[in-house]
């Protein structure tokens, strides 16, 4: 998936839910020019992070975690409609203006039985003012299933925080 930005002032992404399910996320990459080090939760809260919680918690279930001893978590019920498991930090990371950002994050299918057409995981980025959505990708994957997933996005002439 690759998208461009529209021209809000700023930006954030989401890891989320819609319409029931669980998921657990982890080794979170966002790469300017050179590669950055990844999130892998390893120390076992969000407070140490470039992410904040949605609803979303730390986990060291090994039934839940992707890899490693922890990795973020959300638990949705099928009757809630969308549920964000964590955000970037928009105090933490800047992303500049005319720049292409790659986001690659690894995941694991928790609880996605039945898997149905209005069921999915989601990754998107969300202006602050909440008036824009940007990138939106959707999967399913049958429950137990671990992948990775990588979203390419250019910024526009502003300076957006994501």
């Amino acid at each position: 998936m690759t998208f461009t930005t529209g021209n809000k002032e700023n930006y954030y992404l989401i890891w989320g839910i819609h319409g029931g399910g669980a998921l657990s996320i982890d080794n979170i990459q966002i790469v300017k020019t050179t590669p950055a080090s990844s999130e892998s939760f390893e120390k076992g809260t969000f407070a140490s992070t470039n992410f904040l919680a949605g609803s979303g918690m730390i986990t060291n279930d090994p039934t839940k975690t992707v890899s490693g001893q922890y990795s973020a978590y959300l638990s949705s019920l099928r009757t809630e409609d969308w549920k964000a498991l964590a955000y970037t930090d928009k105090n933490k990371v800047k992303f500049e203006k005319n720049t292409t950002y790659k986001v690659t994050f690894s995941y694991k299918a928790i609880d996605m039985e039945p898997a149905g057409a209005n069921r999915c995981f989601y990754f998107l980025a969300r202006s602050t003012d909440d008036s824009e959505d940007k990138g939106w990708t959707t999967w399913n994957e049958v429950s137990g299933n671990k992948g990775t997933r990588t979203v390419t996005f250019t910024t526009e002439t502003r300076k957006i925080t994501i």
